[in-house]
């Protein structure tokens, strides 16, 4: 029974000793001084940078809702839009650039109620 309390005593000794050296330790002042960085002030005349330009687009058909089934087809410099709005079938003519060759959509047929897929 002796030895456990010394033991435990020399490890509390040990413990206490280790934290009044940490605590007692000079603080250590740092050996650069910190430099303080400024903004440069914002010129009022100098304008706002823009982005690079935007890609072209154009609207060639507006559809009822996510479930329309617009469908494309491209050959040589052409291409053809087949979609469906408000119960009817439309095709459009595009040219090279994706531009519509006409100002507006031409209407081929009535919408069907059981119209699943088309071929183009």
């Amino acid at each position: 029974m002796r030895r456990s309390v010394s033991w435990k005593n020399g490890l509390a000794s040990s413990l206490l000793a280790g934290a009044a050296l940490s605590c007692g330790a000079p603080k250590l002042e740092p050996t650069v001084a910190p430099v303080a960085t400024q903004m440069p002030a914002a010129d009022a005349a100098q304008a706002p940078s823009t982005g690079p330009a935007l890609l072209p687009a154009q609207v060639l058909a507006q559809l009822d809702d996510e479930n329309s089934a617009p469908y494309y087809a491209h050959r040589g410099e052409e291409g053809l839009l087949f979609f469906s709005s408000r119960g009817h079938w439309y095709t459009r003519a595009t040219g090279a650039d994706g531009t519509p060759k006409a100002p507006a959509p031409l209407e081929v047929a009535t919408l069907g109620s059981d119209a699943t897929m088309a071929a183009l």
